[in-house]
């Protein structure tokens, strides 16, 4: 029934001969009509791909019933610091990601509403935790995006396509540009073919005049690999304007048992 939706959407731009730049959601898919020379073209991006590092309508009924993932694997910095990693997620949008730091673990989480850390700064620091807001948040849970897929329209405002594709890794993308957050904007660019997500690019603050609080950052998911039904990159590389890391997952998880109490903040040490 999507296809049929999708192709009637197509259809009728033709048919008005619009340049038409739209995203429908269609159920188990999102049709994007993209305006490339005088007729519209469709991309479909399915449920049934699911990028789980941050997608797009990708999992079908499997991304739908999926209510947890844990990831474990290694991060890696710019120095090439290597530490083990521990990505704790639920749909409803707590989070947890541990790396282990020494002498102390460094450590960001969210009940959903309120955050804090513990450590940071790069890789180590204090044993307390502490409350983070705003950009802080923002940034620090860019990678924990479980729940992304199913919520694209309610996350990102004035959801457009760009009128052209890009070219990724030889691969074309279909390009998807949101508002996340006042003076936050990202291009999600997926593969055209596949459906997958392949990069997450954000912008944050200002980019009119000299664009000096212009912050960018580009996230790239790569080496997909099902996992019960639902398809997951096992490497994510963040690159920011002074740090890059890149994510190795050797482990994946759907629907483990979590404890809420992880995403509590712990009480100070003594």
């Amino acid at each position: 029934m999507a296809r049929v939706a999708a192709y009637q959407l197509l259809r009728a731009c033709r048919e008005t001969d619009d340049h038409v730049a739209d995203v429908d959601d269609l159920g188990d898919a999102i049709a994007v009509v993209v305006p490339l020379g005088e007729r519209g073209q469709l991309a479909l991006v399915h449920r049934t791909h699911v990028g789980a590092g941050a997608a797009v309508g990708l999992g079908g009924q499997a991304l739908q019933n999926a209510k947890t993932r844990v990831m474990t694997g290694t991060v890696t910095n710019r120095d090439l610091t290597t530490a083990n990693v521990t990505v704790t997620e639920k749909s409803t949008g707590e989070s947890r990601i541990e790396i282990a730091t020494q002498p102390n673990p460094t450590i960001r989480a969210t009940n959903g509403t309120a955050a804090w850390q513990i450590g940071g700064g790069g890789f180590g620091g204090g044993a307390n935790a502490r409350d983070i807001t705003g950009f802080q948040v923002q940034q620090g849970f860019r990678l924990a995006d479980f729940a992304l897929p199913l919520n694209l329209k309610q996350r990102y405002q004035s959801l457009s396509v760009k009128p052209a594709y890009e070219t990724i890794d030889g691969k074309q993308a279909v390009v998807l540009t949101g508002t996340a957050y006042p003076n936050v904007t990202e291009d999600l660019a997926f593969d055209r073919d596949a459906g997958l997500l392949l990069r997450r690019t954000v912008t944050s603050g200002s980019t009119t005049g000299f664009g000096i609080l212009a912050l960018a950052e580009q996230i790239d998911y790569s080496d997909y690999r099902d996992v019960s039904g639902v398809k997951v990159p096992f490497t994510v590389k963040h690159s920011t304007w002074n740090a890059v890391t890149t994510e190795k997952f050797t482990d994946v998880k759907i629907n483990p048992p979590v404890n809420d109490s992880i995403f509590a903040k712990p009480a100070p040490q003594q």
